[in-house]
Order: C-alpha cells, then structure tokens, then sequence
C-alpha cells in the first residue's frame, strides 16, 4: 500500500507543478509584482532607468502606465538596460519627520542604482528629488508628466501635449450615444489633478449650449457621494472623472471607488481613463495609460543617447482611444452603430472555449485528481471508513442543534447551488417538506418584488464578499413560501468553512406582524401629515380673506370720504353765493344745484350700503356700458358731451369698479381746464379687453406722469387715481395714463383673459 500512497503524492506534486508553470506563462505579459526587471540586450554598455511613482503602486493606471513604459524599453537593441520601479507611498508620510526617513531612504537608494534617467509621474516625486544633495541629482534627466518650471540642480524634461485635450469630447459622446438623456451628472474629488481637470471640463461645458441640465458632484467625503448616487435615476448619465481624494484628504484609489459608485448607480457611468474599464463605466475617449507609457519610454531612450529635448510634445489624440465595454452597452441598450466606427469593444461575448478554455481544463485536471484520490481511497479503506464514522457522529450533534434551534435554519452550498439541510422550525416557515426544498434553488424564495429589481445581482455580490471574508451579514428581506405567501423575516447569514468552502447558515426569524404593526403606524402618520397640511391651508386661506378685506375696507373709507367731502365743498360754495346775491332768479338756481348736489352725496352713502360686509362680496359681472352711464347719472352738474365707443361685454371685477370712472370723469371736469367732450372706448387686442378713457382737456405734463397713482398727488384731495388704481388690482386690472400735453388725458386699462365676457342684447329690450 506505501508504494501507491507514494505515486499519488507524487502525481499531485506533478500536477502542482504544471499548475504553478501555467500561472508563470500566464503572467509573463503582466508587469511582475517586485520593483526590478531587467531588459537584456546586445551591447555590453549598461543602462539604469528609475522609475518614481509616488503612491504605493497599486492603482491599475499605474500597472498599464509602467507596462507601456516597459514595452518601449524593449524596443530597442543598443544597450543593456535596467527599468527599476520604486513605490514612494508618499501620502502615507504626512509630517516631517517621516518626510526625513523617506528622504535618507531614497538618497542611500539614488546613490545604489546611479540612474542614468528619472521617471516620475508627480509634483511629490519631484519635491522628493529637489531635497536630494546635488551631486547625486544633477545632471540627470528628469522625464515629468508635470511641470513644475524650473528646479534649481534638476534637469526636468516635462512631457506636454500639442494642443489643448477636449476633455468636452466625453460629453459630446454620451448626448450621442444617449439621445434622450434629461441630467448629467459630473463627479469629481478633490485631489490637485482631479481639480485641474474638472476646471478645463467646465470651462468647455459652459461653451456647448447643452440643453439638459448639469450637475456637480464635488466637495463631498465618500459617505456623502454615495446616498446621492443612489437617488440619480436610470433616464440621466454620469461622468466619473476621479475620485482619489476627497475633501477632508483622505485618499482613495480612483478605481475602487468608481466600483462603489457603479454599485449604487442605476445610470451609465462614462470617464476619462482606459483604466475604468471594466470596473463600471460604459467607455468614452479615453486616455490609455499604456500608449502614454510608451511616449514617455520613447523619451527616455531618447535621452539615454545624450539627447536632451527641451520637452516632449505629445498629441492628445495618439494616446487616447474610443473603448466601449460591451456588456455595458448591452446592460443600458445603446445602439452600437452610435458608437464611432473606430472604436474598440472589450469583454464581448466569445466563443465557449475561449470563454471557459481555463475552466474546463481546471475541471479536467480536479477530475484526474479526484481519480487518484478515490484510488488512494480505496487503498485505504479503513482510513475512510473512520473518517465517515467521525463525520456521521458530527453530523448528528449538527442536526440536533439545528433542530432543537428556536429560530428557522437552512444549511445551503453555494457551489452546487442546493439546500443541505433545513430544521423543521424552517419546513414549516417556508410551507414545504425537505423533499421540496431540495428541488429548489434559494431565489425560488425571492418576492416577486426582488425579482424585478435590477439591483438585487449587486446587493447579494456585496452580502457574499462579506460572507465569504468571515463576517456575518444580517438584512430585513421579504421571502415567498411554498405556497407562493409573502412574510417578513430578519436574516442572519455566517459562512460554515467545516462542511466546504462555499456552504452557509441562514437563520430566519419571522418579523411579519412587526412589519405590519410598523406600516400602521407610518400610514397613520401620513394620514396626520395630511390633515394638518389641509388644516394650514385652509388658515392660510382664511388669512388671505381677512387682508382682502381689510384692503377693500381701506379702499372704500378712502372713496367714500374723498367723494362726500368733494360734494360737501361744492354744496358750500352755492351756499355762499346764496348768502352773497339776493336775486331771486340766482337762488333758485344756486339752491337747485345744492339739491343736486346733495342727492349725489345721498347716492354714495346708499352706495356705501352695498359694502357694509366687505371681504365677503365675491367679483360679479358687470356691464360696461351700464356701469358708464350709471356714473353718468352720478355727475348731473358736469355738462361735457359723452362719447361711447363700445364692443358689448361684461367685467368680472369688483363691484367697485364704477367708482374709477366716476373719479377718472371727476378729474376731468376739477382738473382738465376746458373740457368739453369726453370718450369712452372699448376694443378687443389679442385675448385682452382694452378700455380708455380721454378728454379734450389740457393733460398731464409729462414730469407728473409717473406720480398721478401717488397717494396725495394732485390739486384737490389726491387720493382718487391711487384709490382707482387699488380697486383695479384687485381685479388684475392694469391702468396707465398715455396722453399727450396740451390735448388732454388718455388712460388705458387692461382687462386679462377670463376677466371678461362679450355678451349680445337683446335687442327687443
């Protein structure tokens, strides 16, 4: 039996083997894990580049910036060359003191490598190389993505591009690939990069006339950003231009959160990078780390030849590609004929080999491994047999524990997808026998609800990574049972690595009258919210009524003293002459005007009657010609000639309205000079009743025009136009005086659409 126990240890050594010499073939294009790889050619003369990057190296653009880098190195023959990469992790060193041990640890590793050339990526980079002694860096060309003007002791060759990037192009890409798109959404952090950029993006929105609405997403922590990602809807777009740093400093990697944001976004997501690919955005014009990569070692080959170029001019165009990730294309149905013809698709659907090539033959080689296992197996009989007495023992101290358990508990194995075990307390909450169960994966359980919800895939990804890293996860989920019932269960879920790698627990715990109790209670608050929003509004009503009526009040003491004490005066003055001349034929007729008058007086005050509720008389329709030659009525003393000019309508306006003809003929007859005819016009213009009033008088000159609606403006009382101009708002009507001086006055009133009525007589009346 030792001789086979032997073959089969040493046939899985051998397939550990190949395993282990397949992954290294795999990697052979991938930039190595360690910080040295030396490029050998066929000159003996020897080369060092250096590499500086100032973070701790793991960021995916900087993986592809380093393998173009790389990539252009090989391309040539001339030397032997070595490419070293050295992790600054420069944020993590935030006082000076460890600013000081970074520095002794880079100078002692300067003066080691001897670089023949410096690459760096960042102004912190450069900081780091401008505190170096002198005779360490001088002289030494330094390739920069930056520029950082001059340094004393430092020759900088900073790499600048030819002409401006459109950085505008993204957005251009998303209206074309979404037509019907309603908001765009600009996201950004706070880092000094991350700020330049989305400067020049808003500089050039601002230029495009977009016609949708764009917000940005800026100024915020990581907890704050995402909570408003979750409320942005599916009909708008996103723009992601970084997210390194936020706004109390702390940093993060640009990709990671573009995957947390992707996680809460129901809308596609677009940037700037090649390095956002596959990680949640649908694709752009975007920049490729590993073509800049390649300009930047073609500089650096330039240099190692002892020509020192100024700067290195790049065109944004050649470093940037148009890259679409076609499953996210597919996700939002954008039509793929919108996308330019030249652009690149990744991640689209292949052929079933070429998808699952690695799969199948990782499930060839457990195969084989599963066959020299059940040889080894049943050369050692005894062995197996005590191993499955001990796991029959565990498994019954397992399967009284669940049974005897409170709660519901399903045992569940993820990689075969099937239920395990489940105690009765769970038979009976989900309403069938373990015969059912096990004919049934665990999203025959989902509410019909999760199963139309686009998030659910995201949601039980996050809740098996938590799983899967030891934590146990508890959520609020509904469950359909067997018989098809909706309940509310509390679910806790831990990882059982003992039974396999990929087995869980789930206990439940039925929280359905609780629910119910809680959706009571937030429908009787609402229903609360609802009655004291009707309550308010029908006191702001009730408010709104009273100031109507104070207003109307005010109004009518103002008519009604201004037009008695104007009847009072002339009573007076026959009085007067009464007294003055004892002609008889003369106080006849001064007495006859004093009746007039004082019948006039006893006019108003009857009008006053009509308002002695005021703020509960509604607007009534009113006849214009009536209403004028009522004010006719009012005034017998005036002789002027009256002209009507009107089309047949009615006015929905206070009731009184009458009162500002009869202040507008009034002032004609105290303040127009030599009256003798006055007009009434009315006419249609567009939807609005057009009503004017003018005498052949001497008019307003034009400094008092813009006064005459003034309170206490005018000759006599000076209450009248501005009384009139009140009553008028009331009713939305609008009033202006146009005449000229010399000719007389013309006013225009404006009566709106709905305020106004045409009406046809009965001509037999």
């Amino acid at each position: 039996m030792i001789p086979y126990t032997l073959a089969i240890k040493q046939t899985i050594l051998v397939l550990i083997l190949l395993c282990s010499f397949s992954f290294q073939v795999s990697a052979e294009f991938i930039i190595p894990s360690d910080n040295q790889k030396s490029l050998n050619f066929q000159d003996y003369s020897s080369k060092t580049v250096l590499l500086l990057v100032s973070t701790d190296g793991k960021s995916p653009y900087e993986s592809l910036f380093i393998k173009g880098i790389s990539e252009e190195l090989e391309k040539n023959t001339s030397v032997q060359l070595k490419f070293v990469t050295e992790y600054l992790n420069i944020p993590d060193y935030r006082n000076d003191n460890n600013l000081s041990i970074l520095d002794d640890l880079y100078r002692h590793k300067i003066e080691t490598l001897k670089p023949d050339v410096i690459i760096t990526k960042d102004i912190l980079a450069i900081e780091l190389l401008s505190r170096m002694p002198p005779e360490l860096v001088k002289g030494i060309p330094i390739i920069s993505d930056v520029d950082p003007g001059p340094v004393e002791n430092l020759t900088i060759i900073p790499v600048v591009t030819e002409k401006g990037y459109d950085s505008g192009k993204n957005i251009r890409v998303i209206l074309s690939l979404l037509p019907h798109v309603k908001h765009i959404y600009v996201i950004s952090g706070f880092g000094r990069d991350e700020i330049d950029e989305l400067t020049v993006l808003q500089k050039q929105i601002s230029g495009m006339n977009l016609s949708i609405p764009v917000t940005y997403l800026i100024n915020q922590t990581h907890d704050e950003l995402l909570p408003e990602i979750s409320n942005i809807t599916s009909d708008s777009a996103i723009y992601y231009i970084s997210f390194a740093q936020d706004i109390e400093g702390n940093h993060f990697s640009p990709e990671d959160s573009l995957i947390r944001i992707y996680s809460k976004s129901r809308a596609p997501i677009f940037g700037p990078s090649e390095s956002y690919i596959q990680r949640g955005i649908v694709g752009g014009y975007l920049l490729s780390p590993e073509k800049y990569g390649n300009e930047v070692g073609s500089l650096a080959l330039e240099s190692l030849s002892g020509t020192l170029p100024v700067s290195q001019i790049v065109d944004p165009d050649k470093i940037r590609v148009y890259k679409f990730d076609w499953k996210e294309l597919s996700r939002f149905n954008i039509d793929l004929s919108r996308i330019p013809k030249e652009s690149i698709l990744v991640d689209k659907e292949e052929s079933v080999w070429d998808k699952y090539s690695l799969p199948i033959i990782i499930i060839l080689i457990i195969i084989a491994s599963e066959t020299l296992l059940i040889a080894g197996l049943v050369l050692n009989r005894r062995s197996r047999v005590s191993a499955e007495k001990r796991l029959h023992e565990s498994e019954e101290r397992y399967r009284t524990l669940i049974n005897n358990a409170p709660d519901a508990i399903i045992v569940y194995d993820l990689g075969e997808n099937r239920f395990i075990e489940a105690n009765p307390k769970a038979l009976s909450l989900l309403g069938c026998s373990m015969e059912q169960l096990r004919s049934l994966d665990y999203s025959g359980f989902y509410a019909k609800a999760q199963e139309l919800d686009s998030n659910l895939p995201v949601i039980v990804q996050e809740h098996l990574e938590q799983i899967f890293s030891g934590q146990v996860v508890g959520f609020e989920r509904v469950i359909t049972t067997y018989d098809r019932k909706e309940i509310y269960c509390d679910v806790t879920i831990v990882r059982l690595p003992n039974l396999g790698p990929k087995v869980i627990r789930a206990s439940f715990t039925d929280i359905t009258l609780r629910k119910i109790a809680e959706d009571k209670l937030t429908r009787l608050y609402e229903d609360l919210e609802t009655i004291v929003s009707e309550r308010t509004r029908e006191l702001h009503a009730t408010q709104e009524a009273f100031r109507q009526a104070n207003i109307r009040l005010n109004l009518l003491t103002g008519i009604t003293r201004h037009d008695i004490l104007n009847q009072i005066t002339g009573l007076l003055g026959y009085l007067e002459l009464c007294l003055e001349d004892t002609t008889k034929d003369n106080i006849r007729s001064y007495l006859q005007s004093c009746m007039n008058l004082t019948r006039a007086v006893q006019a108003q005050i009857e009008f006053t009657r009509v308002y002695e509720n005021i703020g509960t008389t509604d607007p009534i329709w009113q006849n214009l010609e009536t209403l004028i030659n009522r004010v006719h009525l009012l005034l017998p003393t005036i002789t002027f000639k009256w002209h009507l000019d009107l089309v047949p309508v009615e006015i929905l306006a206070d009731p009184m309205l009458e009162k500002v003809f009869y202040t507008l003929v009034e002032n004609s007859s105290r303040h127009g000079g030599h009256v003798t005819d006055i007009t009434f016009r009315a006419t249609i213009r567009d939807s609005d009743l057009i009503i004017e009033y003018e005498d052949n008088g001497v008019g307003i000159v034009e400094a008092d025009k813009p006064r005459i609606f003034d309170w206490s403006f005018g000759k006599h009382t000076g209450v009248g136009l501005f009384v009139s101009k009140q009553i008028l708002a009331i009713s939305e009507v609008t009033i202006r005086e146009f005449g000229v001086p010399g000719e007389g006055v013309r006013f225009e009133m404006v009566v709106p659409t709905g305020k106004w009525k045409s009406v046809i007589f009965n001509l037999t009346t």
